[in-house]
């Protein structure tokens, strides 16, 4: 459509060219054979100058890493242009007229024509729209592949440990996340955001995120990504460059409106991806950890708006998920990994006890509450015992850091606040099946006990033809020893400064 723009636009200058042809004699303009060769020079010097100065005024300047191929190649066009009336002399005076009424009128057009390619070799979105081609995409991910085999097989040369001499979670060969590819669009598109957060280029800002996730989205499905070994790769690429991206966003100052312009477009790109049970892929929790890690930045600059975005996200991810699971029952890392969320707003609770951000908390306590209800309901397992498990331990964390309710009209600790939750949650029990209901009121015991410090005793018992709970408190301090080989722990819950986690069952 440009390209069709730029033709239609050098029409009229032509037809200029020929009616001026039409209507001057060309003797009588001879005598101004000087000042048609000058004028010509004149006109390319200056359609140069400005198209060059271009690129000085643009914001995005520190993106050209060379001279464009394209500026270059009109450039010298326009010379060759403003060099025909003066080479016409060498062919006869009669014809410099001639040649000179047809190259002022393009080379004014070339003035204009100038303008617009450095105008687009300076503007980001240009840039990347070549860099987004499926063809661009393709190739790049062509390149990526070669240099990591070759990376990592310069690499194996220099491990030196034998293979049972090496830890289980060495770093290993994973040092090909340092691997430089010529025109990474990642990498191209992390600093036109730190640009244009830092000139203040909303535009900009909110369509290099589009064309970011849009590139994620290609590169993660692109037919070359399929191949086992080669996915974690790319994996890793991705994540890291969205983890970098995300960094940037949070430190930036008073960036808060590009914050949650960040947040929102994550957001709904993986609520997407929920909407086909693809959140819980390696690559999306990563970005989901990279998104808790932003929302920890951002709670302590006070854009809490933000992090509870996050939070909220969390929950109703894992909500998708419990009402809607894939049809696929031998899909068992579905359901294995879906209590990630849940653990993600227990370390943003975690930041907002740090911080002894009470308010946050709170919120914090109540989206785990209706995760876990909803967890109970549907008697799924694996995120029910996580919501337990944060529950308990951000209760256990506000205790021994004394943050207290942040409510002037609440006489209730935060800890007091957890445990409500868990009252929501447990009211939920005796909708289920007797097994079922067994199996949770253990653990449910054990849960109250880790956060009251006291042993705590639940029943399920009948009145009046229905199930009610009763709760049986004792001053017997609540303590679990742990044992693996010759090592020994007895944890006392007892204590309130003690706030080790141990996995909940």
């Amino acid at each position: 459509m440009k390209n069709i723009y730029k033709t239609l636009l050098f029409l009229p200058f032509i037809l200029l060219s020929a009616f001026l042809h039409c209507i001057t004699n060309n003797q009588q303009l001879e005598t101004y054979n000087a000042s048609l060769i000058s004028i010509s020079l004149t006109i390319a010097t200056f359609s140069i100058s400005f198209s060059f100065l271009q690129y000085q005024f643009s914001p995005y300047k520190a993106l050209l890493k060379a001279t464009s191929k394209r500026q270059l190649t009109y450039s010298f066009l326009t010379i060759l242009i403003a060099l025909a009336p003066l080479l016409s002399l060498f062919i006869g005076k009669e014809y410099v007229p001639t040649v000179s009424l047809y190259t002022i009128p393009i080379l004014a057009y070339m003035l204009i024509f100038l303008l617009i390619i450095s105008n687009e070799e300076s503007n980001p979105k240009y840039f990347l729209g070549r860099m987004l081609k499926n063809s661009a995409i393709s190739t790049f991910i062509k390149q990526y592949d070669k240099r990591a085999k070759e990376h990592i097989s310069h690499l194996k040369k220099l491990e030196f440990s034998k293979v049972d001499e090496t830890p289980m979670h060495d770093f290993g060969e994973s040092k090909y996340q340092t691997i430089s590819v010529k025109n990474n669009p990642f990498d191209f598109i992390t600093e036109v955001i730190e640009i244009s957060i830092k000139n203040t280029d909303t535009n900009i800002f909110e369509q290099i995120l589009d064309s970011f996730l849009n590139l994620i989205n290609t590169t993660v499905n692109h037919e070359l990504t399929d191949k086992s070994d080669f996915k974690f790769k790319i994996h890793k690429l991705v994540n890291n460059s969205f983890e970098k991206v995300a960094v940037i966003i949070s430190e930036q100052p008073n960036s808060k409106n590009q914050q949650n312009t960040f947040l929102e477009k994550v957001g709904i790109f993986l609520k997407e991806k929920a909407l086909n049970n693809e959140q819980t892929k390696e690559v999306y929790l990563n970005m989901i950890g990279s998104l808790t890690n932003f929302a920890k930045k951002i709670l302590e600059k006070d854009n809490s708006d933000g992090a509870l975005f996050v939070v909220s996200l969390n929950r109703q991810l894992a909500q998708k998920g419990i009402y809607e699971p894939p049809k696929d029952e031998e899909n068992r890392f579905f359901e294995l990994h879906l209590p990630t969320f849940p653990a993600q707003i227990k370390i943003v609770g975690q930041k907002a006890v740090e911080l002894k951000n009470s308010d946050f908390l709170y919120r914090c306590l109540e989206e785990l509450g209706y995760l876990g209800c909803s967890a109970i309901k549907s008697n799924h397992y694996h995120v029910g015992i996580e919501c337990l498990q944060s529950l308990v331990q951000l209760g256990r964390e506000a205790r021994a850091n004394n943050v207290k309710c942040f409510w002037r009209h609440c006489m209730l600790e935060t800890v007091d606040h957890a445990e409500e939750r868990i009252w929501w949650m447990l009211s939920w029990v005796t909708h289920l099946d007797e097994k079922s209901q067994e199996q949770w009121v253990d653990t449910f015991q054990t849960a109250y006990s880790r956060l009251r410090g006291y042993k705590r005793e639940v029943q399920i018992a009948s009145k009046d033809g229905k199930k009610v709970f009763s709760f049986k408190d004792t001053e017997e301090p609540h303590k679990e020893s742990f044992s693996k080989e010759n090592y020994y722990r007895t944890v006392d819950y007892s204590d309130f400064k003690e706030i080790k986690e141990f996995k909940l069952y």
